[in-house]
């Protein structure tokens, strides 16, 4: 289980807690839909599920806190992606990771962007409930990830795709309405509302399919690729590196003797292959600014070989070949 699913849990929770509040203070000034049951057995009801289910998630997780705890903490000093703390990195970076590109990033995601608005804004008047669950939900895991200074990745936001999705909807029905109301009166009787929305449906289909195609076709991370390619090129074992977090993958679960590079010296101890030596990288964004010293000698005694894409934003994998002698700017 994912530890953020705890932030949805509590927006849960806050929620009812927010009922019961005006149930207390303000029944007459409120729909009925944002107060909790009348009855006093009822409004114990889920505040009983609720302890329940937390005591019981406690006992069953009990052997696994102590590692939990631990890693949640184990990386101190500040982190040299300094935007991985930013929510509109965190955005951005879930909009680039679906593979949209031109078009669709220009066009598409404001239009999606104003549909969830106006859907959400739409289904507050008939279910106020499941948009304040949704917004109550992004607020807390947003505060809870910046007050515990850990970064602030798309995924921690799964969850909100559904809302999102439902909000989406909601509203293409609502402008669908709209435009179909001002059709008519224009003289247009054949643009209802059912056709406008499915044509609107229609061509979003269509916009998902290179998203769709990409998502499937290519790998999270290719790591095989480089591995290929380094087989391929006659690297031997002696002749190739591996940047910090490159070196865990393969050396680990690939079985691969590739030497671990963390400082600029290690390179020296690579054994060169036809006078040149092989590095691998992964992640290059964050591994430039982690390890500033190699980048430089990669900018300087090397050029880039190949390089495999993956749909994880910053995953590329980055194979790096040694210039000759001649070639390098010593």
């Amino acid at each position: 289980t994912h530890l953020t699913a705890g932030f949805f849990i509590a927006s849960l929770a806050g929620v009812y807690a927010l009922m019961l509040v005006a149930r207390w203070t303000l029944p007459g000034t409120l729909p009925g839909a944002l107060l909790a049951p009348s009855s006093r057995a009822a409004q114990w009801a889920p505040i009983f599920g609720f302890l329940f289910g937390g005591v019981l998630t406690l006992i069953l997780y009990w052997p696994t806190f102590s590692q939990v705890f631990g890693q949640l903490f184990v990386h101190g000093g500040p982190d040299p992606m300094v935007e991985y703390s930013s929510p509109i990195w965190a955005f951005f970076e879930g909009v680039r990771t679906t593979g949209a590109r031109g078009f669709l990033i220009t066009i598409g995601v404001p239009i999606a962007l104003a549909l969830i608005v106006v859907g959400a804004v739409g289904l507050a008047r008939k279910n106020p409930l499941v948009v304040l669950v949704a917004v109550l939900h992004v607020a807390l895991t947003l505060g809870g990830l910046m007050a515990l200074w850990m970064r602030i990745w798309p995924r921690f936001f799964f969850t909100d795709i559904a809302f999102a999705l439902l909000f989406l909807t909601h509203g293409l029905f609502i402008v669908s309405g709209a435009l179909a109301h001002v059709a008519g009166r224009l003289g247009f009787g054949f643009a209802t509302a059912p056709r406008i929305a499915g044509i609107a449906a229609g061509a979003a289909l269509i916009a998902s399919v290179p998203l769709a195609w990409r998502n499937y076709t290519l790998p999270k991370q290719d790591f095989p690729a480089a591995i290929t390619f380094l087989d391929r090129e006659g690297a031997t074992t002696e002749s190739i590196g591996a940047i910090g977090l490159a070196a865990a993958v393969y050396r680990q679960y690939y079985g691969l003797d590739w030497k671990s590079l963390t400082r600029e010296s290690d390179i020296d101890a690579l054994r060169p292959n036809d006078r040149r030596r092989w590095i691998v990288m992964i992640f290059p964004t964050r591994s430039t600014r982690d390890y500033p010293g190699i980048t430089r000698r990669l900018d300087n005694a090397f050029e880039l070989a190949a390089v495999f894409d993956g749909t994880l934003g910053d995953g590329d994998v980055r194979v790096y070949r040694e210039k000759v002698s001649g070639e390098a700017e010593r």
